[in-house]
């Protein structure tokens, strides 16, 4: 099991960037060595709205789970909100 400390240096394997989305090569899940791309390809472009769904779609969080607090993070970041339409009934 990894430890979910910051690796000393940024050379993608680092969690040291100041935010969310800020290192696309940067690896979020050591894991899987699954990258902040990846997540955020999951998230804008295959419509992944929840940890669960990054998790099929790119295995991120599915080993020690260290990095699914983060995972989280780029939902909230960049998961579309859900916005429920009432119908007007006719």
């Amino acid at each position: 099991m990894h430890s979910c400390e910051p690796a000393p240096a940024c050379t993608g394997s680092c969690r040291s960037c100041p935010s969310v989305g800020s290192c696309p090569d940067r690896i979020v899940c050591r894991c899987l060595q699954v990258t902040e791309q990846e997540i955020i390809t999951a998230i804008q472009i295959h419509g992944a709205t929840t940890e669960r769904a990054v998790q099929q779609l790119t295995e991120a969080g599915s080993g020690c789970g260290c990095c699914r607090r983060e995972i989280r993070q780029y939902l909230a970041v960049y998961a579309l909100p859900v916005v429920q339409v009432e119908m007007a009934s006719v």
